[in-house]
């Protein structure tokens, strides 16, 4: 069975398809079954750098540049295209490039992408994960380890037991995703059984924000017990819609969190806690 995106190639006359949408039979070209590309992520067999880099530009954009050390463009050895994959695997974007061109993809921001990939007309297939994966998920996250090193100013003890009932909920949001994930691949439903294991990995990472940002505030952590996920696994479309719900739950959550921070008055957290609400509104929409 093929799953989206997925890259196969034709060994005998050169042909390369990517996966719109996922099927149970096997992809033929030639006559031949197409062989499946497993990217590679380290370049250390090879003397050129072909692993994407996520970088910054002086403009306060974002790019992803083939190699460290930009991979070298030739009619006989170039980058053919390079593709960012979201997250959810809802979207990408792919851009072709020639011998003359530099192997550089101007993105508008690495915010939700799972990976980027190069295409070696020689070498084949390479990949990469945003670095920092965490400050990724959080524009504040730098200054709060920062603080967390050089000491910043205690938060209240309503706002600290507020934002560790929150990282139970986060924690909680991980293991409801994966159980999810688990119930969708016991049904043959791969995709989203990928998907849902996604979203898990992105609820521990909103947990381990607000992990950070109570010692940067040289606060105390709390870790209470984590609840047995809780959901009625009779249809896939039941299981979304107690999703969605879930989701709304949690938007309320965030809520209560920025209407302490405001009776505390705590500027601060209220600032960083926007962020949360931004992206439960993106949570909601998907």
């Amino acid at each position: 069975m093929t799953e989206r995106l997925e890259l196969y190639k034709c060994n005998i006359c050169g042909n390369l398809v990517e996966v719109i949408l996922p099927g149970v039979g096997e992809l033929v070209c030639c006559g031949e079954p197409m062989e499946y590309l497993e990217a590679k992520k380290s370049d250390s067999e090879y003397g050129e750098k072909h692993v994407p880099v996520f970088s910054a530009t002086d403009n306060q954009g974002e790019e992803v540049r083939v190699g460290s050390t930009l991979h070298p463009m030739t009619e006989e050895h170039y980058i053919q295209f390079v593709e960012t994959i979201a997250k959810d695997r809802r979207r990408s974007e792919l851009e072709y490039f020639y011998p003359s061109d530099e192997p550089i993809m101007m993105i508008k921001d690495k915010l939700g992408l799972e990976k980027a990939r190069a295409f070696c007309n020689l070498h084949g297939l390479w990949e990469s994960e945003p670095e920092g994966e965490s400050e990724k998920r959080h524009p504040e996250f730098s200054k709060i380890l920062i603080n967390s090193l050089t000491g910043g100013i205690m938060i209240s003890d309503k706002i600290r037991d507020i934002l560790n009932e929150q990282i139970n909920k986060e924690f909680y949001s991980a293991y409801l995703y994966l159980s999810m994930s688990a119930y969708f691949s016991e049904i043959g439903l791969y995709g989203f059984s990928h998907w849902a294991k996604v979203q898990s990995k992105e609820e521990i990472d909103h947990g381990m924000i607000l992990f950070e940002y109570i010692l940067g505030r040289n606060s105390q952590v709390h870790l209470g017990q984590i609840s047995m996920p809780k959901f009625d696994m009779n249809s896939p479309i039941e299981v979304f819609e107690q999703i969605y719900n879930h989701e709304r739950s949690i938007t309320s959550s965030i809520d209560c969190v920025a209407s302490m921070t405001e009776c505390e008055c705590d500027l601060t957290t209220r600032n960083f806690i926007d962020w949360y609400s931004k992206d439960q509104i993106e949570e909601e929409a998907t």
